[in-house]
């Protein structure tokens, strides 16, 4: 079940709205946004439903890696941030799905950006273990490319780690 953090400083507009989404969601509910900010830098919450905000606050929110509903907000909203109409069945219904998919997609960049990150972080290495092999050894970039695929496949490694023991063997 996703987890929801609900900013409304309307009481009684925050218990209906608790037991609206809380089929779909675990609430937490608090009554300041400056609150909700110290709640989302520790929890992991996968949406926000800021009520009465403006959307500079709502703005505000985005880019932590959650899904942003505003209920009541005043003006337009920025992108990334989803409007509810109102608080009937069918828009809490299509609320949820919205923040699923969010959810899904966010998470789904995430794993991409950890990838490429590793890629970066191992051609990085690699270009590394390259250079350390011409400034030591004289060898052309080619040549240094060729002689860590040669320690790759003569080792059975990656040529990460050929690159590291490399590294390791030739630096200071």
């Amino acid at each position: 079940m996703l987890q929801m953090l609900l900013i409304d400083g309307e009481s009684a507009r925050a218990e209906r709205l608790r037991a609206a989404f809380s089929p779909f969601f675990r609430l937490v509910v608090v009554s300041e946004i400056r609150l909700g900010e110290i709640l989302l830098a520790d929890a992991g919450f996968d949406a926000v439903l800021l009520c009465g905000g403006t959307a500079q606050e709502a703005a505000a929110l985005l880019g932590r890696g959650m899904a942003i509903l505003t209920l009541d907000g005043s003006g337009e909203t920025p992108p990334g941030v989803y409007p509810l109409a109102g608080e009937e069945p069918g828009e809490i219904s299509a609320a949820a799905r919205h923040v699923t998919a969010a959810r899904a997609m966010l998470t789904g960049l995430s794993r991409e950006r950890a990838a490429l990150q590793k890629k970066l972080d191992d051609l990085k290495l690699l270009n590394r273990a390259k250079a350390l092999l011409c400034r030591t050894l004289g060898f052309t970039e080619a040549r240094a490319h060729k002689y860590i695929e040669e320690q790759a496949m003569s080792g059975r490694i990656s040529k990460t780690e050929a690159a590291r023991r490399i590294i390791a063997t030739y630096e200071n």
